[in-house]
């Protein structure tokens, strides 16, 4: 867990590859309020449902799920869960039945055809804001154009994205390397990304989009996108956010880029890497990299 002030706390589940965050905050009313943002895969649903199962039983409400894009790694958990009592589902839905070859798009319709049409907010722009006890969610993205592109590509099978891993390099030596190509996913660039505001408290959610998607401002907590892949930051990224402190969602098994790491250390010479496993003790750190974590410039934390 990680505590932002005496009234807000950041929490994830273990979600292998995917993302499930777990926002807690004490409203302006004195009442405490919970937000899910994603659900992880199918195969963490157990995990998804004790999670939400353990705020019902402290007698608390589910005020809000957003879905950040329709890949399974994000929108299993719910579907296979179903939903226990959220207040408001935030997700951009795929409503028209079609024929496809694209489980993601499968499991968008399936989850916008079994939830209760009064509490889902389906189309979610750049813009929206919304207000809970004191708390605001600023929309940055998608744009209309970026989720019209997504839903035309719906239709298409699954893209397999391929992984390379780079631990075996140094954090020096991946510091001075270029990046790679960006990212090309359109289901990763109609990610919903929102500023979540309370209390003088900023804190900044990606989903998987692209990095030109990603507004710059001063925030006490991202969450990196793409499970902290490299193909979605850049060095104009990172010009233009201020930050020490990053979230990473990631199992070790395909993410997170070691080079995104190198590329954080690089730009804000201090930073503090918090994440639901402990990828970093799996070969990740070679011999020369401990002097970064000595030195206390690289502080990697368990959530």
């Amino acid at each position: 867990m990680i505590q932002l002030t005496d009234n807000l706390t950041i929490s994830t589940i273990r979600s292998g590859k995917g993302d499930c965050v777990h926002i807690c905050f004490i409203g302006s009313s004195g009442q405490p309020h919970n937000i899910i943002v994603d659900s992880g895969p199918t195969s963490s649903a157990g995990e998804f449902r004790n999670l939400l199962t353990s705020i019902i039983r402290s007698g608390e409400t589910l005020d809000a799920l957003i879905i950040t894009h329709y890949d399974d790694d994000h929108i299993g958990g719910i579907l296979k869960a179903c939903d226990p009592g959220f207040t408001e589902i935030y997700f951009n839905a795929y409503a028209e039945a079609t024929e496809t070859e694209n489980l993601s798009a499968t499991q968008n319709q399936r989850l916008f055809h079994s939830l209760d049409r009064s509490k889902i907010h389906s189309s979610v722009l750049a813009g929206d804001e919304i207000a809970i006890d004191g708390a605001r969610i600023i929309v940055h993205a998608p744009k209309p154009e970026m989720l019209s592109r997504a839903m035309a590509k719906m239709e298409e099978a699954n893209a397999q994205l391929a992984s390379v891993s780079d631990w075996t390099c140094s954090l020096d030596d991946l510091m001075a390397k270029p990046y790679p190509s960006s990212d090309t996913s359109i289901a990763n660039q109609s990610s919903i990304v929102f500023t979540f505001e309370y209390a003088g408290i900023r804190n900044l959610f990606c989903g998987d989009t692209w990095a030109e998607n990603i507004p710059g401002g001063k925030y006490d907590l991202v969450k990196l996108p793409h499970h902290g892949s490299i193909r979605n930051i850049s060095d104009a990224l990172l010009s233009r956010i201020q930050a020490d402190t990053f979230l990473i969602c990631a199992d070790g098994t395909s993410h997170p880029n070691k080079q995104t790491i190198a590329k954080l250390l690089q730009q804000y010479g201090n930073i503090s890497i918090y994440s639901n496993y402990s990828w970093w003790m799996n070969g990740f750190l070679m011999t020369d990299d401990m002097k970064y974590i000595k030195n206390g410039n690289l502080k990697l934390l368990i959530i």
